[in-house]
């Protein structure tokens, strides 16, 4: 049977109108008399050449950006006032219904989704094999495969787009991580990547980018089994969520995203993102003492 979450093909945006140009009119010459040859006429200076008024409207027209991250204290209506867009259309263009609330962290599209609003939310779940994760006996992981899942999901890619991505958990928590995947893709919540790497992640490097759960590895500079060696810790947007221990940030193309108190695309905060995790039995990292781990949510508080 054909898997039912296939992976749409991106639609292309439509091409940038080109501006219009402006006719100057070119001035007659007066022809000369037959009585005597007069000198010529002196060159008469050329008529301004006014601006067109469509593109000094464009050119003092604020730019609305394609999406918006929104801030403590903003509803809909106080977004839609920002941009000078109906909130109904907002609304619409996001697959809002009443009572239309937001929350900080949601992103809202500012134009009309191309292909109509995202689809609603799907999961399903499968069993690992060895041979999902690489498995290597010699790395004495305190789990075994048999105890893992794969969830797939759908979420919101960072250019706003519907993908279908998966993450590896203890099986005991599925039910948690699918309702907290639900919930940031009813909010709008982006991500920027998911496994599989060679289907969202093209061509990418980078692999910290990706949004993960279980791997087999040790705590950084201990010999503690990782939360997610055991498959009960998820990492949310590394890059925007960066880890930060003893003023080392973790990953490095995450200095930029140090300064929390921005509203950026994929960035978690207190009063946002977080508690989709917090209310699922997931604390989170950005709330240690010793150190700050933004992306980091486990089930044991470590």
């Amino acid at each position: 049977m054909s898997d039912p979450m296939r992976i749409p093909r991106p639609t292309r945006l439509p091409a940038a109108l080109t501006a219009a140009l402006l006719a100057v009119p070119v001035a007659a010459v007066p022809a000369a008399t037959p009585a005597a040859a007069a000198p010529p006429p002196a060159a008469a200076a050329p008529p301004p050449v006014a601006a067109a008024p469509t593109l000094a409207v464009a050119r003092n027209a604020p730019v609305r950006p394609p999406y918006h991250v929104v801030r403590p204290g903003q509803t809909l209506r106080s977004v839609a006032k920002v941009y000078g867009v109906g909130w109904k259309v907002i609304a619409a263009w996001n697959g809002l219904r009443r009572p239309y609330t937001v929350h900080v962290d949601d992103v809202l599209r500012l134009n009309r989704q191309p292909g109509g609003p995202l689809p609603a939310f799907r999961t399903r779940v499968e069993r690992v094999t060895p041979q999902m994760v690489n498995w290597n006996p010699a790395l004495r992981c305190p789990i075994w495969p048999v105890s893992l899942r794969r969830v797939w999901v759908f979420y919101v890619d960072f250019a706003g787009n519907r993908r279908i991505g998966s993450i590896i958990m203890h099986r005991l928590h599925v039910t948690r991580t699918q309702r907290i995947f639900r919930e940031l893709y009813q909010r709008r919540f982006r991500v920027q990547a998911m496994a599989p790497a060679s289907v969202n992640l093209p061509g990418g490097t980078d692999y910290s980018a990706i949004t993960s759960g279980w791997e087999c590895r040790r705590v950084s500079g201990s010999n503690v089994w990782s939360q997610h060696a055991y498959g009960t810790a998820i990492d949310l947007n590394p890059v925007q969520n960066p880890m930060i221990k003893r003023g080392v940030v973790t990953p490095s193309t995450g200095r930029g995203y140090v300064g929390r108190s921005r509203y950026g695309i994929g960035m978690v905060h207190a009063a946002g993102a977080v508690p989709v995790f917090t209310g699922n039995g997931f604390p989170w990292g950005g709330r240690w003492r010793t150190m700050k781990d933004y992306m980091h949510f486990a089930v044991e508080d470590r």
